[in-house]
C-alpha cells in the first residue's frame, strides 16, 4: 500500500518486514473505491494489513482461542481521518455499539457505508477490522468458500490479485 498515494498509511503497527503494508490487490482496489465514497475532507487511514507468522504467533499467545485474523492478506485494520491526518472519534476497541456517542455512531456509519459498498465485511464489535475474500468474509457474506487462505510469510508469495 506504500505505493498507493490515494491511501494514507499509518505506521503504528509497522513490523520489521514492512508486512503490515501489504494487502491483496483485490482488497486494495476496494479500499481505493471506498475512499472515493467518503464525504469530502475524509480519508481512510490504514493501520495494518497482512500480519506475518511471527506477529500472528504473538497475537495467538495473547488471545489464545481467538480466531487469528490477517493471515491471508485480505484483512485490514483502519480508521477515518481528516485530510490533515487527524483521526475521527470512532470509539475504543471492543466497545459495544450501543454504548457510543452520536458522533462516534455517525463516524462508524460513514466508514461502514463506504466499505460495505465495496463488499468488505466487519464484525459487530470490531469497527476497525474489515476483510474481503478470507474466511471471515466468506462466513459473514454466506459465500460458498473463501478466495484466499493463510500465507505463512511474505517470502512464500503474497499474491496481490
Amino acid at each position: 500500500m506504500r505505493t498507493l498515494a490515494v491511501l494514507r498509511l499509518d505506521e503504528r503497527r509497522a513490523d520489521a518486514e514492512g508486512a503490515y503494508a501489504y494487502l491483496r490487490r483485490s482488497v486494495a482496489d476496494r479500499l481505493i473505491v471506498a475512499q472515493t465514497l467518503l464525504p469530502r475532507g475524509l480519508r481512510l487511514l490504514i493501520v495494518e494489513g497482512y500480519r506475518p507468522q511471527d506477529c500472528r504467533r504473538i497475537c495467538f499467545d495473547e488471545y489464545c482461542d481467538a480466531v487469528a485474523p490477517h493471515v491471508a492478506g485480505a484483512a485490514i485494520d483502519l480508521t477515518l481521518a481528516t485530510i490533515s491526518g487527524q483521526e475521527l472519534p470512532l470509539g475504543s476497541f471492543g466497545v459495544d455499539p450501543v454504548d457510543v456517542s452520536e458522533e462516534v455512531s455517525r463516524n462508524r456509519n460513514i466508514l461502514s457505508a463506504a466499505l460495505g459498498a465495496v463488499n468488505l465485511v466487519s464484525g459487530p464489535t470490531e469497527w476497525w477490522h474489515w476483510s474481503f475474500g478470507d474466511r471471515h468474509w466468506a462466513f459473514t457474506s454466506n459465500a460458498a468458500a473463501a478466495f484466499y487462505g493463510p500465507i505463512p510469510t511474505l517470502a512464500d508469495g503474497l499474491k496481490l490479485h
